[in-house]
């Protein structure tokens, strides 16, 4: 009696937690309707068998450690003649810290060069890797940011049970169907939770690389005044040419789109001017 008890709650608390989640109520009314069972239960009592399902069935406690996304900026000034030294240094520590560069670009101006490095390395190694490259040159700014996406990591792995446990029961109905209504009807419920896991997955993989790996920005440039650095009466008086010379420039081309539309109709005008004209004098030598 009291095996019986027992299996039949479990069973009645796995449909029930399936039958009330948000989106799968079309599918108990049809089978209220149609009288398979469920016609019995109340809402409410399912609710109840739902929060049984998540927190004695599907939850398993799991220590996913914190989810912590860390990244961070480095601005480096290097004696003149020693930048690609100090880049090649940098892509060499990268590597030694099991890392990758992701972006890099540099530029020379004035006889200087300028350079910027974006890497991904392991967040366990951010802050040794922070005081390695610290040590390449002069340190001009140092940026540390985090967000803690624990949490939110947390709740999509319970969602993502529940979702799986609501998958392969509908996988379980799906092929013990007999009725093309209901295949369809199962089938639709199942591409929904098919495209939920997807995007919950899909999710939980960006939150796991970024946690394990953190992106640094590492900006190098050589000794001498930053590059783009213009007083501001110098800035308005040049803003002031460079409009000057686009209006400039622009009525220039109004003038040409002008005279090209002209043209065709100021030659006709002088083709009739020329025949009135000959055919006057005609008329004054007859």
């Amino acid at each position: 009696l009291c095996i019986g008890v027992v299996g039949g709650y479990f069973i009645l608390s796995n449909i029930g937690g399936f039958f009330y989640l948000p989106g799968n109520m079309p599918l108990l009314t049809e089978f209220r309707e149609k009288g398979e069972g469920f016609s019995g239960l109340e809402e409410e009592k399912l609710q109840d068998l739902n929060l049984t399902l998540v927190g004695e069935n599907s939850y398993q406690e799991e220590n996913f450690g914190l989810k912590i996304i860390k990244n961070g900026a480095v601005e480096l000034v290097v004696e003149k003649g020693k930048f690609m030294d100090i880049w090649n240094k940098i892509t060499f520590t990268v590597k030694s810290f099991s890392g990758f560069v992701s972006n890099s670009n540099f530029y020379r101006q004035n006889n200087r060069y300028f350079g910027n490095i974006t890497v991904l390395v392991p967040s366990k190694g951010f802050d040794n890797f922070i005081d390695k490259i610290s040590d390449f040159g002069e340190v001009e700014n140092i940026s540390i940011n985090s967000k803690d996406l624990s949490g939110e990591y947390v709740d999509l792995s319970s969602r993502l049970k529940v979702l799986e446990s609501q998958r392969d029961l509908l996988l379980s109905w799906l092929s013990d169907a007999k009725d093309i209504k209901d295949m369809l009807s199962i089938r639709s419920e199942l591409d929904k939770i098919e495209t939920e896991i997807e995007k919950i997955k899909g999710r939980m993989n960006y939150i796991s690389f970024h946690t394990d790996f953190s992106q640094i920005t590492i900006s190098i440039r050589e000794k001498g005044e930053k590059p783009g650095v213009v007083p501001p009466i110098i800035r308005r008086i040049l803003d002031a040419l460079n409009r000057a010379l686009n209006g400039f420039v622009m009525s220039i081309f109004v003038i040409i789109i002008v005279l090209a539309w002209l043209t065709p109709w100021l030659i006709l005008i002088y083709i009739i001017y020329l025949i009135y004209r000959r055919r006057k004098e005609n008329k004054e030598v007859k």
